[in-house]
């Protein structure tokens, strides 16, 4: 599973190359992807420690998928949503 945190305060997540296609390719702040270790008793999102956040580039893909573009916000601004975001 992944999360793409936009700049408006948007989330968009999904699993699938179609979804992250689909989803708006401007004002990226962070990307987290889910880390399962294989415990699915854990509901999505429980800890910090299961996610892998990208944040602070210019361009944001995973797994060779569509580009999505990072955009420069006002720093209070940001730290607000990469706290959202890693669940702090």
């Amino acid at each position: 599973m992944w999360e793409i945190w936009y700049a408006d305060g948007s989330v968009v997540s999904g699993d699938t190359e179609a979804e992250w296609n689909a989803a708006p390719a401007d004002g990226v702040q962070v990307v987290v992807i889910r880390e399962s270790y294989g415990a699915p008793h854990l509901s999505p999102w429980s800890d910090v420690w299961d996610r892998k956040p990208m944040t602070g580039v210019d361009e944001y893909s995973i797994n060779g998928w569509s580009v999505k573009y990072g955009s420069l916000i006002d720093e209070a601004e940001y730290h607000a949503i990469w706290r959202r975001a890693c669940g702090r």
